[in-house]
């Protein structure tokens, strides 16, 4: 995740409020692990990474047997419940009931269309700190043509409810060419409802969405320049909402740099944030999936660490490492040390470095956007350490 509220304003808001809520943590053996518990879900995402809508789910005692009862050792920051819709998981509370044992700070991604007033009250209760409810345009009709069967309605009443029992609440947005237009109306949404957090998803070539991607990807380099400086420039207007980029760790850079007034400013923010942007596939995130398969992130579907069916975590997180360290990454750049590239899009672009790279977007739209002198230089000082049949592939 690119902390973009962070970067450009030094903090963020809704981010301090969660670790607060999360007390001291410093011995975590891996940051985020993801249980996408079934393949049900109410919605019919074009794009979903999950390919929902089966009725596939996790087999709760195994979960239970390889999986929660070494939490106490496993020590993840964040526990990411998801789907499909986590909601419609036969065993959902027994789980929730289950982590509350062990001290998690347990989050819930959901499609926003299953939370009533029951529902929520057992949330706080089980002690679920974080809810991203899934959102791509405040737009009724934007909305319900990409996501199908969504309803604005049922999602801002949702919303409400979960303000009302005092859980903290986050949107989650996929960026295609349908919804990246919306965005400064998603941040009046957010203010317009008291919501804390907007995460911006970049599409990935995973699920239904792999069939897609090409058509709907935000991917051309010179809306992805002019994109990335609208957001810094909204972000600048808008600190009250943290706002995330997901899934292109080379955001961070181009974040840095549009949002610095000086060299040395920029190389600050880089070195200051490169650890939290960086790709964590497999070191600092994994993704468990309804059929027990365990993947270094969840839309790393192509990988898989083992199941969970067959081993512990404990082993599993020992082969997810050793995958990270064989993982895609942009061997040529010179900030390799700082970004590494998504080795997703690196291997499904068959490039040596990635081909949606920020600041390869930024220095292909040289003669297209505003930049200082120095953002200018730094820009083609990096280019031309650039191995030229990389930076072909990568720019074709």
């Amino acid at each position: 995740m690119i902390p973009v509220t962070g970067i450009v304003h030094g903090t963020s808001q809704s981010r301090e409020r969660i670790l607060q809520q999360q007390g001291p943590h410093t011995t975590a053996s891996i940051n985020v692990i993801v249980l996408n518990l079934t393949q049900r879900c109410p919605l019919k995402c074009i794009y979903c990474y999950a390919s929902s809508g089966g009725s596939q789910e996790l087999d709760f005692s195994k979960l239970y047997q390889n999986f929660i009862r070494f939490l106490d050792k496993v020590k993840p920051r964040v526990l990411i419940i998801s789907g499909g819709e986590p909601l419609y998981y036969s065993h959902i509370w027994d789980l929730l009931e289950e982590l509350r044992k062990y001290n998690t700070c347990v989050s819930l991604s959901t499609s926003g269309m299953c939370l009533d007033e029951d529902a929520v009250n057992k949330l706080k209760y089980f002690g679920v700190r974080y809810v991203g409810v899934s959102l791509d345009s405040p737009s009724s009709y934007a909305d319900s043509k990409i996501r199908k069967a969504s309803s604005l309605e049922k999602i801002i009443s949702s919303i409400n409810i979960l303000k009302k029992y005092d859980i903290e609440v986050g949107l989650r947005t996929t960026l295609t060419w349908v919804s990246y237009a919306s965005v400064d109306n998603l941040i009046e949404f957010c203010k317009k409802f008291n919501i804390g957090r907007l995460c911006l998803y970049y599409l990935m070539p995973s699920g239904r969405g792999r069939d897609l991607y090409n058509t709907l990807a935000l991917n051309n380099h010179y809306i992805r320049a002019k994109f990335l400086v609208y957001i810094t420039k909204l972000v600048e207007c808008n600190p009250d909402v943290d706002i995330l980029l997901v899934t292109e760790p080379s955001d961070m850079l181009a974040i840095a740099l549009l949002s610095s007034d000086n060299e040395d400013e920029f190389y600050r923010k880089v070195r200051t944030w490169c650890n939290r942007t960086m790709c964590g596939a497999g070191s600092k995130i994994i993704s468990i999936f309804y059929d027990g398969e365990v993947h270094p992130c969840q839309f790393m579907r192509d990988i898989a660490c083992g199941n969970i069916m067959n081993n512990t975590i404990l082993d599993i997180l020992t082969k997810a490492r050793e995958i990270h360290l064989k993982l895609p990454t942009c061997r040529y750049c010179t900030f390799l040390n700082y970004c590494h590239g998504c080795p997703i899009k690196i291997a499904y672009g068959r490039s040596a470095i990635d081909p949606e790279c920020a600041l390869l977007s930024l220095y292909l739209s040289l003669d297209r956007i505003r930049l200082a002198s120095w953002q200018m230089k730094i820009l083609r000082e990096w280019a031309c350490t650039l191995h030229h049949e990389a930076f072909q592939e990568a720019g074709s």
